[in-house]
């Protein structure tokens, strides 16, 4: 089976009409597919008993409190009662509860509150909740489902991402007015939806997406059906929604129409929490919103998110320095900085570690989605890789710290919990200390080199020696071909791939520039070389690095 038929089993509730009969008792609403916004009938028709009364049990998708209705006997079999509420865009869930001969049944049988018969609702138009700033990204979702569905007597929206989004914005797919991004893990690289329409998925809901526009607003969906069902032994029930992901970075959504907490979604052991953009990446995301995309990153192998249709709003907005501390636990103490240039901000928290565990869980070192532009970008860089948050024993309390701008840049720091005395800010580009100026650093651009490397120290001291290179995990890992791998470097360098008996069978030299670097499986004359383990090095005035790799035949 495939993922996209996954999707479709958990999106889509039917492949024949809405009713559910579950041995003695059939309930089924009227319309078949209700619409949102409109009114509907629910009614339970008894095949076999004659109940003395019967109630049915409604409540919205997403909710946790069911509201019940006391039905009127139409026929000695059938019992009914019109819902006397608009039905809501995310769909309904029912049970039913009847008195027979003087005792109570409920029907499903078993856990009628927790697995209730679950009905989609068909949204014929509804607005975005998220706004779009004027020629900025900003990360969303489509948390409803599109195109095919077989047997729903409704005919749904197109699922091709120029017809979703060109009626807001331009039918043309006019990258001038907009563009629509999503990150492709397999290729290491984002795919457009207009150049790239040939390998772009559909628009499915748990996907995440970038959407740029040249103007402020928000976007609306056609003729969507809600998700979160599935066909068990004939009847529909509620089930869970299955995104699958990748190794590495994937853009994800909340597939419902409703916030839900990451804590309640199925995943792979590893899968890191959600990182949000606002203008800047925000890791630690404990809530996932409708409408809006997010990045996890998952170390291991393929596997799948299962989203469980449980609501959940989370507590009051914290800072990402907050948030992190929260996690670090009593006696850390972690230092916001905060890079601006013309009105643009980038953030990065640096932290030591403290006494004891956090009050929440995930890990406090959170890794930086890769970027969707050239804009100014501020990381913490270690392991080869580039990090939203970098915590450091306390005694080794040192980090390396880029800036991508093309100008100068101001950064500003402010310390939470217990930060060490002192700050050290070092150019590591010109070997000099920066003045700290009210907790203010200006870093100025120089010229041919895009990415400016600092070290931050915490406390009083000594200058920070220059770190050396640094390899990140390379992808993929064993690999028939090319690989891939993040660097770190602190300046010019020799990038060499080196067979097992030690024979040099590539070579490059790096300018300091580079955070990624491949290698294709050649040899330096374009040859195809032996599948086996290769040692990828890195050398530098600083100091060296290596990775190994595993080379498969094709």
């Amino acid at each position: 089976m495939t993922p996209r038929h996954v999707l479709l089993l958990a999106a889509l509730v039917l492949a024949a009409p809405v009713t559910a009969q579950a041995g003695r008792v059939e309930i089924r609403l009227d319309p078949t597919i209700p619409i949102a916004g409109r009114s509907a009938t629910v009614t339970a028709r008894f095949l076999e008993a004659r109940p003395e009364a019967a109630s049915l049990f409604v409540r919205a998708v997403g909710e946790t409190t069911f509201l019940e209705l006391v039905a009127s006997e139409q026929t000695p079999s059938l019992w009914s009662v019109a819902a006397p509420f608009d039905i809501p865009r995310q769909g309904v869930e029912v049970y039913a509860q009847y008195r027979l001969d003087g005792e109570t049944f409920t029907e499903p049988v078993q856990a009628p509150q927790e697995m209730p018969f679950r009905v989609p609702s068909f949204v014929p138009v509804t607005r975005s909740d998220v706004t779009l700033p004027v020629r900025q990204y900003r990360m969303v979702s489509v948390p409803l489902h599109l195109g095919e569905a077989p047997g729903v007597p409704v005919t749904l929206g197109s699922d091709d991402p120029v017809a979703v989004f060109g009626d807001d914005f331009g039918d043309d797919g006019d990258p001038a007015q907009w563009r629509l991004l999503r990150w492709d893990p397999l290729a290491e690289a984002y795919r457009d939806a207009v150049r790239d329409a040939a390998s772009f998925d559909r628009v499915r809901p748990g996907a995440g997406y970038w959407l740029i526009t040249s103007r402020i607003g928000t976007f609306d969906v056609e003729n969507g059906l809600s998700t979160g069902a599935a066909i068990v032994d004939g009847a529909p029930r509620a089930a869970d929604v299955t995104i699958p992901i990748q190794t590495g970075w994937n853009q994800i959504g909340s597939p419902f129409l409703f916030p839900i907490q990451w804590a309640d979604v199925g995943r792979p052991a590893g899968v890191e929490d959600p990182v949000a953009f606002t203008g800047t990446f925000v890791g630690g995301q404990a809530t996932l919103r409708p409408w809006e995309g997010y990045f996890v990153f998952n170390p291991g192998p393929e596997g799948v998110l299962r989203f469980r249709a449980r609501p959940g709003e989370g507590g009051a907005a914290r800072t990402v320095a907050e948030r992190v501390q929260e996690r670090a636990g009593v006696g850390a103490g972690v230092l916001h900085v905060t890079a601006s240039q013309g009105g643009v901000t980038d953030e990065v928290v640096l932290g030591v570690d403290g006494s004891a565990a956090g009050t929440v869980g995930g890990p406090v070192d959170l890794r930086k989605p890769p970027a969707v532009d050239s804009g100014l970008r501020l990381s913490a860089r270690a392991d080869g890789e580039e990090w939203i948050s970098r915590f450091q024993p306390r005694d080794a309390a040192v980090w390396t710290v880029t800036v991508a701008a093309d100008d100068d840049v101001d950064l500003d720091f402010t310390p939470y919990g217990d930060w060490p005395d002192g700050l050290v800010v070092e150019d590591l580009d010109r070997g000099e200390a920066l003045a700290v100026v009210g907790d203010r650093v200006r870093v100025e651009a120089i010229d041919g080199a895009p990415i400016r490397r600092l070290a931050v120290r915490a406390g009083t001291g000594l200058t920070a020696a220059p770190a050396g290179p640094s390899f990140g995990t390379p992808r993929p890992n064993p690999t028939t071909g090319a690989v891939t791998v993040p660097v770190t470097l602190p300046g010019p360098a020799r990038f060499e791939v080196v067979d097992v008996l030690g024979r040099v069978v590539r070579a490059t030299r790096l300018d300091g520039t580079e955070v990624v670097v491949g290698w294709d499986g050649q040899d330096g004359a374009g040859c195809a070389v032996a599948a086996g383990v290769y040692l990828l090095r890195l050398s530098s005035a600083s100091g060296s690095a290596a990775a190994r790799v595993t080379l498969l035949s094709p």
